[in-house]
């Protein structure tokens, strides 16, 4: 799965970076400071909408667009994924048209409020 979402992102000209070890996460995020974050919620050893919980908590990261990639299409799973704090969801098998669309979008709409909020702040100074 990761290959395959990296072999459809790269081509974009989006830097990709992908975590086998869950237990590097927190490393992972803070060397590489992401404009969005993929999760599985099938992972092995880490709960995908576990992880989702944890980093809306984090006051550094609660903001990082969230999207969920999941093999579950009913209404519970996909419920759970945005109580959990998901911002977006996709579902396997990824088609990549659809995958690019939501993946920069999320991140134009996070650049865009981004440079909002600093033209705000720098008109109040």
């Amino acid at each position: 799965v990761l290959a395959h979402l990296s072999a459809l992102l790269i081509p974009w000209g989006l830097e990709v970076i992908t975590l086998t070890e869950p237990q590097r996460f927190w490393e992972m995020l803070l060397v590489t400071s992401p404009n969005l974050l993929i999760l599985d919620l099938e992972m092995p050893q880490v709960s995908g909408l576990e992880l989702c919980q944890v980093v809306r908590q984090d006051v550094q990261w609660g903001d990082l667009p969230i999207l969920v990639v999941t093999a579950h299409t009913d209404a519970d799973s996909l419920q759970q994924a945005f109580t959990a704090g998901a911002d977006d969801f996709i579902t396997k098998p990824v088609l990549g048209p659809e995958l690019v669309t939501r993946v920069l979008t999320r991140i134009d709409r996070t650049l865009y409020f981004k440079q909002r909020e600093r033209l705000t702040i720098e008109n109040y100074c």
